[in-house]
């Protein structure tokens, strides 16, 4: 970082960066807390590495993206909660202010970039607890202020291969156990728990969370999300909960889809005839069906045979049944995939055909 040792900016590289380079893990993340105008900072570097910046003026933050590196450089800052579970109050600090407000001793400690002199900052002992390979809180109240940092322990523990440090762990269950998690917006654990499904020790942590009675589900079907695609290893853990998130329509279908994989999975093997088959997925998003493709062999050719049905344009619409002056209402629905079914199944081949069939259906209705 020669720009800030050699300007005025009093910086500090902080957070994940340090831990990680102690640790020797390589990381494409940079986090730098200025004392001061941080926008100002992150202008000026940003002219010499020519990136792409993002400003945040309401938070007072910016980011730096060059190639596979991310800047953050933040204002020095501290925060206040107004009451468990609430996002903080932030203002402006020093630096230990910003080091004193993080949730854990590991991402606690910070390099000053001054032209003098690198000094390095650990006023709660991280490089102690890093060499200890432990987990822990800076105080008490840290999973009362904010319950996701409960994610975020597990998280850090199961990526770094460290232990919850035995004080940190009590801590942990006491919150659990005082519901402090009820507090927190769904919208926020939801983004913990995408966060968790991108790691590599996604599944320890998934583990921990039952370990931990954080969530309740069931262990054995959880052991098949290590055969589902990475980016749908989410939605599938979010179908073995009760609770609701706040998903998209589409994000909402498919964790439906696999809440009913079981279900999709017999209707298809007992399918025989061609509409079965067809009806069997219709409704199933693309890619569940090609977790299906890949979960069970046996189904495979049926699937191929659906994609095959799913070609054949319907001879009837809504528009023929109103030229037959059939009023719009559920029978629409019912003469529609009706006349659909015997198509698949061969049993009507032309226009005139369905036509025919609905007519005598009318007749006897």
């Amino acid at each position: 970082m020669d720009f800030f040792l050699k300007s005025d900016f009093e910086a500090y590289l902080v957070g994940g960066i340090i831990r990680d380079t102690l640790l020797g893990r390589k990381t494409h993340d940079i986090d730098i807390s200025v004392h001061g105008d941080a926008i100002k900072a992150a202008t000026e570097l940003n002219k010499i590495i020519r990136g792409k910046l993002e400003i945040h003026k309401d938070f007072g933050t910016a980011t730096i993206l060059k190639n596979r590196t991310r800047i953050d450089i933040a204002m020095t800052r501290d925060e206040i909660y107004p009451k468990p579970g609430a996002l903080p109050q932030v203002f402006e600090s020093d630096i230990h202010g910003d080091l004193r407000r993080r949730d854990f001793s590991i991402n606690a400690m910070a390099l000053a970039l001054n032209r003098k002199k690198l000094r390095f900052l650990d006023p709660f002992f991280g490089m102690k607890y890093l060499n200890e390979r432990l987990i822990r809180v800076i105080h008490p109240k840290s999973f009362l202020d904010d319950p996701t940092r409960i994610f975020r322990a597990l998280r850090y523990k199961n990526r770094l291969n460290f232990k919850l440090e035995s004080k940190t762990e009590k801590l942990l269950i006491e919150a659990v156990w005082l519901r402090v998690l009820k507090k927190v917006s769904k919208q926020r654990i939801l983004n913990e728990l995408k966060l968790i499904c991108k790691e590599k020790t996604y599944l320890k942590t998934l583990k921990d969370l039952h370990h931990y009675e954080i969530f309740e589900f069931n262990m054995k079907k959880l052991n098949l999300i290590k055969k589902i695609p990475d980016d749908l290893k989410c939605y599938y853990f979010l179908s073995l909960l009760e609770d609701k998130f706040p998903l998209s329509n589409e994000e909402e279908r498919i964790v439906s889809n696999f809440r009913n994989l079981e279900r999709i999975r017999n209707t298809l093997k007992s399918a025989k005839i061609n509409s079965d088959i067809y009806y069997a997925l219709h409704n199933v998003d693309e890619r569940v069906i090609k977790v299906l493709n890949r979960l069970y062999k046996g189904l495979r050719q049926k699937i191929r045979k659906f994609y095959r049905l799913r070609r054949i344009k319907p001879i009837i619409r809504g528009d023929d049944l109103l030229a037959l002056s059939i009023k719009p209402g559920p029978i629409f629905r019912e003469i529609l995939s009706g006349i659909h079914k015997m198509q698949l199944d061969g049993l009507v081949k032309s226009k005139h055909d369905a036509t025919q069939i609905i007519k005598k259906w009318l007749n006897v209705s």
